[in-house]
């Protein structure tokens, strides 16, 4: 009996999740990594064709820019404020997140240990 990946040539696990597992594992990790449940992995059927879209910051992406994308002060800003609006409360909705970086680093470093970087959606 085949797999269903195997059967549909689709695949089941995310290509993106599993290109970041050694960087996830890596203790000495500069970057936290929060949200990657509002990724959703996209493959063109027929094909092997595959982008990446982002919910909580509406954007489609290629996986290297995804990958990037996910570190990135914007995508950890939105996915704060979908997720614990409370958190950014005081923030003025139009913030230079140039500015942010280091607290919205510290706040995805806080999440990433109590809710894991998420899961791909595929």
């Amino acid at each position: 009996m085949q797999s269903i990946e195997a059967q549909t040539g689709v695949p089941t696990k995310s290509l993106l999740f599993n290109s970041l597992k050694v960087y996830l594992n890596n203790k000495n990790r500069l970057q936290p990594i929060i949200g990657l449940g509002s990724i959703i992995e996209c493959v063109k059927a027929g094909t092997q064709e595959m982008f990446y879209l982002c919910e909580v910051c509406v954007c489609r992406l290629g996986k290297a820019d995804m990958r990037n994308h996910i570190m990135g002060s914007l995508h950890r800003y939105n996915y704060i404020k979908a997720w614990h609006p409370h958190l950014v409360c005081e923030w003025q909705e139009k913030s230079d997140l140039s500015r942010l970086a280091w607290p919205l680093m510290e706040m995805a470093t806080v999440l990433e240990g109590k809710e894991g970087p998420g899961e791909v959606q595929v």
